[in-house]
């Protein structure tokens, strides 16, 4: 996964073959990942930067602790386009101008609505995913 593979050898990651949906494969995994017919949920408890907030944006649901959860992208701090997809996730979930706001006003989104404490946001995660588990 080119994308955050900072020590390989360039050609060792950008010779991997695109995925099934003719993606790079950090791409495809999280596109098959959101396109899954089963329901993918997210429990976050500290920061989820990089590729973390890229998995947790393609889940269906995510479950955050209000104490410590944080989103972020390095990548626009530097000026570039995050490659997971997270640019185009996170408006569909929050709308544009909230996006935005989090993107460009600051980098390192603290989550703040869910209202869960850290491990309280994992307890109903669990049972919600229990609760889908169990109708199944």
């Amino acid at each position: 996964m080119t994308h955050y593979d900072f020590l390989a050898k360039l050609e060792e990651t950008t010779s991997l073959l695109p995925g099934p949906t003719g993606l790079q494969p950090l791409p495809d995994m999280l596109v098959r990942l959101s396109r899954a017919p089963v329901a993918s949920i997210a429990a976050i408890r500290g920061r989820a930067t990089g590729v973390g907030s890229e998995l947790a944006l393609a889940c269906d649901m995510r479950f955050a602790s209000s104490e410590k959860a944080i989103l972020s992208q390095f990548e626009v701090g530097a000026g570039i386009v995050p490659g997971g997809g997270p640019m185009a996730r996170l408006p569909r979930l929050i709308g544009r101008g909230r996006a935005l706001g989090r993107w460009v006003g600051n980098p390192h989104c603290i989550v703040r609505q869910a209202g869960d404490q850290r491990d309280e946001a994992v307890r109903r995660c669990r049972q919600f995913a229990a609760r889908l588990r169990d109708r199944a």
